[in-house]
């Protein structure tokens, strides 16, 4: 059962988080193969200063990579 966990810098309404949520657990169903019931999707929002501190700590995981030096 996959979980799917964005972080994003707050400011984005509850109604474009849902949006998001819906497309990437529709996504991730679709390319795994598996039922949507077996896939979660959680939002998080960081406050925009407490961003690079967050993201070094993941830039060794990255399968995609931000387009701006990290």
């Amino acid at each position: 059962m996959p979980h799917i966990a964005v972080t994003m810098v707050s400011g984005r309404t509850d109604e474009i988080k849902q949006n998001l949520a819906d497309k990437i657990h529709k996504l991730v169903a679709e390319e795994l193969g598996i039922a949507d019931t077996r896939v979660s999707v959680s939002i998080h929002d960081i406050e925009s200063a407490d961003w690079k501190e967050f993201i070094n700590e993941y830039k060794e995981d990255f399968f995609v990579k931000p387009g701006y030096p990290i």
